[in-house]
Order: structure tokens, then C-alpha cells, then sequence
């Protein structure tokens, strides 16, 4: 018996070690800021400029890094204030061709994950800063206001998810977020559906926002406020996609949802059976 509540105490303590570990960081998480370029269709040219949040307390909307956010409008399920992890985006339509059949607005923004948004929307008239100056036409992206677009961020076709990296990463430590004034396109509404990920086979779901009617787009040289989603998942980088009104979509990676941690949650019951055994030999001593 003693052997069994052993092993049951690491077991519980290793569980407690793994919760603490998942949630001892607060503010934005290193290794998740940065910004992907999407151009892989002749219409679409976007960046998508990135970062996750972790929460420490039970209101992550009376954090200090949220102060200057007077307004969220929440478009997704009930705004999950409780979440452990913000998730935040915001589009940048800079498009460097002049030919007219590359300069389409953007209308829809997709993320797609496998573990649970719990709410969405965006923050109203609120854009990301870099230190530099707030993301705009003229800042493009975060730590770098002229990515001279090096490329389209690849992504597998074979595993739909690429190399796991964006187009770049950047330091956490001067971005914040500020008004806008109310320049920045809002978007009309998000839609949550379920659909196919990239990879063979892998079932998700689809979180998009919607620009809907033209006079939404967001245009050539224009920007979408920063949206948000909430989750109690741990990020990873995964699929995200930008479409234009007169093309296809335009594919990049950028920070969703992590899939549970199965192996550590088979090391738990596989440690709980072996206890369980060792009880029942015990027993028949």
C-alpha cells in the first residue's frame, strides 16, 4: 500500500508541476509575436501580424497591457474573460505590384485549429506598436516597417503545415497595443465552422473573420483592427489563411491552437494502471 500512494503522490505531483508550468508565464509569450506574409495567388497580398498572451489571474481584461482597449466587440460565443491564452491578429493589405489584378481587397481572414476558441472578435479602433509607431500602411509589420516581401510564407501541401516558422519572429518587448482612431477596416462578423486542416486527413475548425460587402474590404494600403480569440490552449504554429474578393486564398503560419498534450496525459493513466496493479497484487498477498 505504501508503494501504491507513492507512486499516486508523484503522479499528483507531477500533474500539479505540469498545470504550474502551462500557466506560470504572464504578459506575451516569447517566441509567438512576429508576422507572416501571405501572397500565394495572384489577388491576395497580405501580412498578418501576430502575438499570444498568457493570463496569470482570472480577468486577463483588467491586465495592464490591455488598458488602452476601451472597447471589445465580441462576435464569437460569450467573451471568455477567464482565458488563459489571448490570441491576436491584425491584417495588413500592402501590396507592392501596381498591376491592378494584384491590388484586391481583402475580405476574409480564416484560422484554422483543433483545440477550442472559446470567444472572438476584435478590439475596436485598437492596432498593435512596435515601438516604432503603430502597424499601419506606412509600418507594415512588427519590428520591421519594410519586410520588402521576401517571399510567400510556404506551406505544405503534403502536411499542411509547413516548417512550423512564420516569415519572422520578433522580440516581445516593445510591442503594445494603442488607438487608432478609428481608421482601421473592423470586420463585420466571424464565422466558426467545421472543415478539412491541410494534412490528410486531419478534421478541424475554421475560425473566420468576415469583411463581407465591399465597402468592408479591406483595401490596398489599409489594415484591419487587432483581433482576438480566446482559448485555454497552448499556441503552436499552424494554418492560417487570407482571401481576396477577386482570387483565391492566401496561406501562412501563424499562432493557433496546440492539440492537447496526449502523451503526457498517456503517461498519467499509464502510471495510474501500473499503481492500480501493483494495488491489486498487494491484495491478493
Amino acid at each position: 500500500m505504501k508503494k501504491v500512494l507513492g507512486l499516486c503522490a508523484v503522479l499528483i505531483m507531477f500533474s500539479v508541476l505540469f498545470v504550474a508550468t502551462s500557466s506560470a508565464v504572464a504578459g506575451l509569450i516569447d517566441g509567438f509575436s512576429g508576422w507572416t506574409q501571405m501572397s500565394d495567388c495572384a489577388y491576395c497580398d497580405a501580412i498578418v501580424n501576430f502575438s499570444v498572451y498568457q493570463a496569470v489571474d482570472s480577468n486577463w481584461t483588467d491586465d495592464p497591457f490591455f488598458s488602452n482597449v476601451s472597447s471589445m466587440v465580441n462576435q464569437y460565443n460569450t467573451l471568455d474573460t477567464s482565458a488563459q491564452y489571448i490570441y491576436m491578429y491584425q491584417i495588413v493589405n500592402k501590396d507592392p505590384d501596381t498591376n491592378a489584378l494584384s491590388d484586391d481587397p481583402v475580405y476574409k481572414f480564416d484560422v484554422r485549429y483543433h483545440s477550442a476558441f472559446t470567444s472572438g472578435g476584435y478590439f475596436d479602433n485598437i492596432v498593435f506598436n512596435d515601438g516604432t509607431g503603430q502597424i499601419s500602411a506606412a509600418n507594415w509589420s512588427l519590428s520591421n516597417p519594410d519586410p520588402s516581401f521576401p517571399g510567400d510564407d510556404y506551406i505544405s501541401t503534403v502536411t499542411g503545415l509547413g516548417d512550423g516558422q512564420p516569415s519572422s519572429t520578433v522580440s516581445v518587448s516593445n510591442i503594445s497595443l494603442v488607438s487608432d482612431s478609428g481608421v482601421a477596416k473592423d470586420p463585420v462578423e466571424i464565422i466558426n465552422t467545421a472543415g478539412a486542416c491541410p494534412s490528410a486527413g486531419a478534421d478541424c475548425w475554421i475560425l473566420g473573420w468576415s469583411w463581407g460587402l465591399s465597402s468592408n474590404h479591406i483595401q490596398t494600403n489599409k489594415y484591419s483592427p487587432v483581433l482576438f480569440a480566446t482559448s485555454n490552449t497552448a499556441p503552436q504554429y499552424a494554418f492560417g489563411e487570407t482571401e481576396s474578393f477577386g482570387g483565391s486564398g492566401a496561406d501562412g503560419e501563424i499562432p493557433t491552437t496546440l492539440p492537447e498534450p496526449v502523451s503526457t496525459i498517456l503517461f498519467i493513466i499509464g502510471g495510474a494502471i501500473l499503481g492500480l496493479r501493483q494495488f491489486w497484487k498487494i491484495q491478493k498477498v
